[in-house]
């Protein structure tokens, strides 16, 4: 049986994942300088919303479209000035 706790440490392993994958794009320069553990919440809460609404059929858009679209938004926001 999963738990809440189980649940939480995935959304935290996550989290942690893709902060050390903003970490090594700063590193390179193809994301801008930030902080990529709030950078890492305000993508994984992002994109769990809108998993959220595809469900909910907040949104009736196809979900690869969807995925795409959510994609392209999260790349030009970590765009380097």
């Amino acid at each position: 049986m999963v738990t809440e706790l189980d649940t939480v440490a995935v959304a935290d392993r996550l989290v942690d994942l893709f902060a050390g994958e903003l970490r090594a794009a700063q590193r390179v320069g193809v994301v801008r300088a930030g902080d990529p553990e709030r950078d890492a919440r305000t993508l994984f809460h992002l994109v769990l919303s809108h998993l959220h609404a595809l469900i909910c059929h907040q949104i009736e858009d196809p979900p690869m479209q969807v995925a795409d679209d959510l994609w392209a938004f999260c790349a030009a926001a970590l765009r380097p000035a």
